[in-house]
């Protein structure tokens, strides 16, 4: 039996931008740490990037998360976006109907890098 992978969730943090990058498992024992991290760096004028790439299992949880941090990041005037998400959360996204909702991004269209 192997062990349940966990998240980590590391941030680099600039004067307009916050690239967040998150790896491993998004579900209901480990959403609430991404929920905690992107709620931080919210706060006007700045873009916040939520780099996917390395996520192997997302579930509704971490859907709400996403889609609740779309919502304050618009009341608070902060740009929010996803960054190449892997294709597990992709087909999620575009199943969810979330894809519409939250701008995707491709690396290659980002300003800067993950860290």
């Amino acid at each position: 039996m192997t062990t349940p992978e966990i998240l980590n969730v590391r941030s680099d943090v600039s004067a307009t931008l916050t690239t967040v990058v998150a790896c491993g498992e998004v579900d209901l024992s480990t959403a609430p740490l991404l929920r905690e991290e992107l709620l931080r760096h919210l706060r006007p004028g700045v873009r916040v990037q939520l780099h996917l790439a390395g996520i192997s299992f997302m579930d509704s949880t971490g859907l709400h998360v996403l889609l609740s941090t779309r919502r304050r990041a618009s009341l608070l005037g902060t740009e929010f976006e996803l960054v190449d998400p892997s294709p597990t959360v992709r087909r999620l996204l575009q199943v969810s109907g979330l894809e519409r909702m939250v701008p995707v991004a491709t690396e290659s269209s980002t300003a800067r890098a993950p860290v």
